[in-house]
C-alpha cells in the first residue's frame, strides 16, 4: 500500500472511528525536577495536566477526560491559563494495579478531606470522619467491601499534605501542582461495577429486599445490570473530576464561593429574630449566587428561607415550588441514569428499595417544609400549613443530620402553625 494512502486511511479512521482506540496523546518533555517514573508510573506531560500513569493507554484515558473539560470551558483557552503554573497532577489507577492507598480508612479520609478543601471548607475532624464511617456500615461496609469498591470508582481531590504523607508524592511534585487528583480509568470503573453488583445483591438479600428465589431470577440479567451501573459510575466519575480540574477557573471559583457563603448564611436564617439588614444581605447574596448557578439547590433553599424571613411569603412559596420542580427533574434524571427502573422491572422488591432511595433523596427536606409551613400560615392558608407540618414530622422520623439551627426552626414552625390555627378557630 502506498505510504501516503496508508497515512490518509489512518487519519480517517482516527477521526470517524474513535472506538478503534487510535492514540491521540500529545506529550511534551517532562519537567526534569519531577520524578519519572514514580510509584510504577511514567510521567506524561500533556497540554492540560501532568499525568502519572502505568502506560500510554491509561494516560490517554485521563488525557481524553481532561481534554473534554478543557474544551468545554473558556478558562483553559484564555490567557489566564498558564501551562507552566496551572496544570494539575493526575495519578491514574488502572484495573490491574494495586490501590493507591491500601488502608480503607486512610483512603476514606483522603477522599473526604480532599472534597472539603475543594468546596472551600475546613477539613473534618477525626471524630467526624469516624462518625461518618459508622453511618456507612449500614450499607454493608466494611463487611463485604461494598463502600471500598464504590470509593475506588470515584476521582479523589487530594490535598498536598495527604499527597505527601499518605500517597508518598514528593514535595517537588506537590509544590508545582495546581491541584492533585486520583483518577480511575474507564477499565477500572467497569471492572469495579462487575464486583459491586453481586455485593449489592448480597446486601439486598441480607436486608430482606431480595429472596433466594429472586436472586435466581435476576441472575440472567446480571450482565445488563453491570453495564447500566458502569455507565452511571462513569458519568459520576466524569462530573466529579470536572470539579477537581476547574479549581483555578475563576468562573468555577465564583460558584463555589457563592455556594459556600450561602451555607454559612444559615446562621442568620436559623434565628426568628434575625435583623432585617442581615436578612436583606443574605437574600441579596443568594440572588447574586443564582445568577452564577441558577439550578443550585443549596442556594435556592437559602433564597427561599431568606424571602420568608424578609416577609416575602408568597415569593418564598414560589421559590419552594421552584425547588420542588428542580428536585422532580433530578428524580427523573436519576431514574434515567440509575438502576431503579431496570431493577424494578426485574425484581420488584429490590427495585422498590432503590426507588424509595431516589424518592427520599429528591424531595423537599425537613427545613424546607418548616419554612414553607410558616409561609402558608402567614398567608392564612391553614390547611396547607398543617399538611407541611405533618410531612415535616413524618420525615424527621427517618432523617439524618440536619442543618445548623434546624431544631429551632422546626419548633418555631410548629408553634406558629398551632397558634394561627387556634386563632382561626376563635
Amino acid at each position: 500500500m502506498n505510504r501516503h494512502v496508508a497515512k490518509y486511511l489512518f487519519a480517517v479512521l482516527c477521526g470517524v472511528m474513535p472506538l478503534l482506540a487510535c492514540s491521540t496523546l500529545q506529550v511534551e518533555p517532562a519537567p526534569p525536577a519531577l520524578p519519572n517514573p514514580w510509584n510504577g508510573r511514567a510521567l506524561f506531560n500533556t497540554p492540560w495536566a501532568l499525568v502519572y500513569a502505568g502506560d500510554e493507554t491509561a494516560a490517554s484515558d485521563a488525557d481524553a477526560l481532561m481534554r473534554s473539560v478543557a474544551e468545554r470551558h473558556d478558562y483553559f483557552q484564555s490567557p489566564e491559563f498558564d501551562a507552566q503554573q496551572d496544570k494539575g497532577v493526575i495519578i491514574v489507577v488502572d484495573a490491574e494495579e494495586q490501590p493507591l492507598v491500601a488502608d480503607d480508612d486512610v483512603a476514606f479520609g483522603i477522599f473526604v478531606r480532599g472534597f472539603a478543601a475543594l468546596s472551600g471548607f475546613p477539613p473534618p475532624s477525626s471524630q467526624q470522619l469516624t462518625a461518618t464511617r459508622k453511618r456507612l456500615t449500614k450499607f454493608g461496609e466494611p463487611a463485604n467491601g461494598l463502600m471500598t469498591d464504590m470509593l475506588a470508582t470515584l476521582p479523589w481531590a487530594v490535598t498536598p499534605k495527604d499527597a505527601n504523607d499518605a500517597v508518598g508524592l514528593p514535595a517537588s511534585v506537590t509544590d508545582k501542582a495546581a491541584w492533585i487528583a486520583r483518577l480511575p480509568t474507564t477499565a477500572h470503573v467497569t471492572a469495579s461495577a462487575k464486583a459491586i453488583v453481586p455485593k449489592l445483591l448480597d446486601h439486598a438479600e441480607r436486608t430482606g429486599d431480595l429472596s433466594d428465589t429472586g436472586r435466581l431470577m435476576i441472575g440472567p440479567f446480571t450482565g445488563l445490570i453491570r453495564s447500566k451501573l458502569a455507565s452511571e459510575l462513569l458519568r459520576q466519575r466524569d462530573e466529579s473530576f470536572e470539579q477537581i480540574a476547574r479549581q483555578r477557573d475563576p468562573a468555577w471559583i465564583a460558584v463555589r464561593d457563592a455556594r459556600r457563603d450561602s451555607m454559612k448564611d444559615w446562621r442568620v436564617l436559623a434565628s426568628a429574630h434575625a435583623k432585617r439588614n442581615q436578612v436583606t444581605d443574605v437574600l441579596d447574596r443568594a440572588e447574586a449566587a443564582l445568577t452564577l448557578a441558577p439550578n443550585d439547590l443549596q442556594v435556592m433553599r437559602v433564597r427561599a428561607a431568606a424571602q420568608y424571613r424578609a416577609g416575602e411569603y408568597q415569593a418564598a412559596l414560589e421559590s419552594y415550588d421552584a425547588i420542588e420542580a428542580a428536585l422532580a427533574d433530578q428524580r427523573k434524571q436519576a431514574r434515567a441514569n440509575g438502576l431503579g427502573d431496570l431493577a424494578q422491572s426485574l425484581m420488584p422488591n429490590i427495585g422498590g428499595t432503590l426507588q424509595r432511595n431516589i424518592e427520599n433523596a429528591t424531595r423537599l427536606q425537613p427545613v424546607d417544609l418548616a419554612f414553607r409551613a410558616m409561609a402558608f400560615a402567614q398567608l392564612k392558608q391553614h390547611e396547607a400549613a398543617a399538611k407541611s407540618i405533618d410531612a415535616l414530622n413524618q420525615q424527621l422520623k427517618s432523617a439524618g443530620s440536619q442543618p445548623m439551627g434546624a431544631s429551632a426552626i422546626y419548633a418555631e414552625a410548629r408553634r406558629m402553625v398551632k397558634m394561627l390555627k387556634t386563632k382561626a378557630g376563635d
